[in-house]
């Protein structure tokens, strides 16, 4: 595989779906490790049958379904149990890039959205990384108006992330969308580092 990959990161509420979606209008593929972990919850019986057996009844909905909300709030605060979350559903996420990443083969450039890229170590597998840093009052803000999620369960998810400086100085690019700098410039800038 020939393309260079760029795998984007920052906190919940950073924008990083923002500047995938500007990446994609400018012909560059985007995998969304979030969306993809999301759709494999849905798409895989027998995760949910083992979600159920190690975390009990109230992770799937009325319907079989699982309940991501509920699992969330019992995993979250407990990181023995969002260990072993990660240990079922990392292994099929990667596995699920694999076959995109094949699909992108003859593409110059690619990009991979990641929320947690060290935390998980997908950072292992990048040519260039770059992160969507904002202030954390901004992200706290924006999170309540898509999610209608509370503080205290968003500052709950933040602590189990790296903070914008651990990313940063591990970071080959930086934006910054604190919704006084413009992105687009930002992103061809970045578009030319990686060159």
């Amino acid at each position: 595989m020939n393309s260079k990959v760029i795998c984007l990161t920052g906190g919940i509420g950073s924008g990083k779906s923002l500047v995938s979606r500007i990446l994609q209008s400018m012909q560059i593929p985007v995998y969304h490790a979030d969306q993809r972990a999301k759709d494999i919850y849905e798409e895989q019986a027998h995760l949910k049958v083992k979600l159920q057996s190690i975390f009990g009844n109230e992770v799937l909905d009325k319907n079989g379904q699982v309940d991501r909300k509920a699992l969330s709030e019992l995993v979250f605060n407990d990181k023995a149990k969002l260990q072993l979350l990660n240990n079922l559903i990392h292994p099929l996420v990667k596995q699920d890039y694999l076959v995109w990443r094949e699909k992108h083969q003859n593409e110059a450039i690619v990009c991979r959205e990641v929320a947690i890229l060290f935390e998980s170590g997908t950072d292992a597998n990048c040519d260039f990384i770059a992160t969507v840093n904002a202030p954390e009052n901004l992200r706290i803000e924006r999170v309540i108006n898509r999610d209608g999620a509370d503080y205290k369960a968003i500052a709950s998810r933040m602590a189990n992330q790296w903070s914008d400086e651990q990313r940063s100085a591990k970071a080959h690019f930086m934006i910054i969308n604190d919704g006084q700098r413009l992105l687009l410039p930002q992103i061809k800038n970045m578009l030319v580092a990686l060159k």
